[in-house]
């Protein structure tokens, strides 16, 4: 089970959900490196943290977003346009 669907299918467990984001976005930072998230995992990389910062439960959003600038460093320019253009679709 991808981890974007064991996020989603955790609706009814917040605790859950945001100990996940927390893990997950610190084992992320891990595994990019200096030159940026690789562009085979990017847009899993993308979708986990727009799934966070977008949760209807405020302390993930919060958690994902205190964590969103480790990224922000990491992605490349065009990484960096993706994620913003998909983060405008959202809102």
């Amino acid at each position: 089970m991808c981890c974007i669907q064991f996020l989603f299918s955790a609706n009814n467990m917040p605790v859950v959900r945001n100990q996940t984001f927390v893990h997950i976005m610190d084992w992320l930072k891990l595994a990019s490196s200096e030159n940026g998230v690789n562009s085979k995992v990017f847009p899993l990389v993308k979708d986990i943290i727009i799934a966070g910062i977008t949760d209807i439960w405020s302390a993930i959003r919060n958690t994902c977003v205190a964590k969103l600038s480790r990224f922000l460093e990491l992605f490349t320019l065009p990484q960096l346009e993706d994620f913003y253009e998909s983060l405008v679709k959202v809102l």
